[in-house]
C-alpha cells in the first residue's frame, strides 16, 4: 500500500508498494514518479528534509529502485537496477543490478550489468560495462568525475580519473590509463570546456609512474627521431640528446658535461 502517490502510474505486481509517499523524517511526499514491473518501487522511501524528496523518476524492470530513499529525476531500466540506493539525482542506470545499493551519486550514467553497484559519491561518472565501477570507492564529492569504460574497471578510488580496457584501474588521481599500457598523468579536470594542452602532462608507456613528459619503459624504435633545442637543456640528465640548432651539432650528456656527438 503506497500514500499520498501524486501524479505518479505503478504498472506491475506491487509495484509502488509499500512506498512511504507522507515522507520520511519531515521530508516531502514523492510525486510524479513512474514505476513499471513486479515490484519496481516497492518501498521508496523519501529521506532527509526538503533536499532530498523522491520525484520524477522512472524505474522500470522486476524490483527497480524497490527500497530507494531520497532519489530523484533518475532513470533506472533493468531488474533490480538501483534497488537500496539513496541520495541520487539524475542519474541514468541501465542493466540489471546497475546502480544496486549505490549512495550519493549525481549526474551520472551506469551501462551494464552491476555497472556502479555499490558506489558512493561516484557523481558526474560514466561507467559502461559489466561491473564498471562495482563497490567502487572513488569519490567525487568536490566536483570530480570518473570514466570508466570496459568489464571490470576501477578507478581504484582515485577521482578525475578515466580507464579503459577490460579490468584495468587507475593508479593514482587525474589519470588516464589505456589497457595498462599507456598512462597519462596530470590530465585535464576543470569544468571549463578547453582545447589547450596541458603543460604538466605526462605519459608513460608499460609505466604508470611517468617522471617526463613521454617516459617509455622499454625499447623505441622509429623511422625519425627529431631533436630539437636552439640552447642547452637548463635541466641535464645523464644520457640525454638534444641538438643545437645554433652551432648544427648533436650533443649528448655524460653526467659531468655536455659532448658534441658529431664530428662534423
Amino acid at each position: 500500500e503506497s500514500t499520498s502517490a501524486s501524479f505518479s502510474n505503478f504498472f506491475g505486481y506491487q509495484a509502488g508498494a509499500g512506498s512511504n509517499f507522507q515522507g520520511y523524517n519531515n521530508a516531502p511526499f514523492p510525486i510524479g514518479n513512474n514505476f513499471i514491473g513486479n515490484s519496481a518501487g516497492a518501498n521508496v522511501q523519501s529521506y532527509g528534509g526538503p533536499n532530498t524528496p523522491s520525484i520524477g523518476n522512472n524505474f522500470i524492470g522486476d524490483y527497480a529502485g524497490a527500497g530507494s530513499i531520497g532519489v530523484t529525476g533518475n532513470n533506472f531500466f533493468g531488474f533490480f537496477t538501483g534497488q537500496n540506493s539513496s541520495n541520487l539525482y539524475g542519474n541514468n542506470v541501465i542493466g540489471g543490478y546497475a546502480g544496486n545499493g549505490a549512495t550519493n551519486a549525481n549526474y551520472s550514467n551506469f551501462f551494464g550489468y552491476q555497472a556502479g553497484a555499490g558506489t558512493n559519491y561516484a557523481n558526474n561518472s560514466i561507467f559502461i560495462g559489466n561491473n564498471a565501477g562495482y563497490n567502487d570507492t572513488v569519490d567525487n564529492s568536490n566536483s570530480g568525475s570518473s570514466i570508466l569504460i570496459g568489464d571490470d574497471t576501477s578507478t581504484n578510488g582515485f577521482s578525475n580519473s578515466i580507464s579503459i580496457g577490460r579490468a584495468t584501474a587507475n593508479t593514482t588521481s587525474s589519470q588516464l590509463n589505456l589497457g595498462n599500457v599507456i598512462y597519462a598523468n596530470n590530465i585535464y579536470t576543470s569544468s571549463i570546456t578547453t582545447g589547450d594542452a596541458q603543460t604538466n602532462g605526462m605519459v608513460g608507456i608499460n609505466t604508470n609512474t611517468p617522471a617526463y613528459t613521454l617516459d617509455v619503459s622499454g625499447s623505441i624504435q622509429a623511422a625519425t627521431i627529431i631533436l630539437n633545442s636552439g640552447t642547452v637543456p637548463e635541466t641535464a640528465i645523464e644520457g640525454q640528446i638534444y641538438y643545437d640548432s645554433g652551432d648544427k651539432h648533436f650533443y649528448g650528456y655524460n653526467g659531468s658535461g655536455w659532448l658534441q656527438l658529431d664530428n662534423q
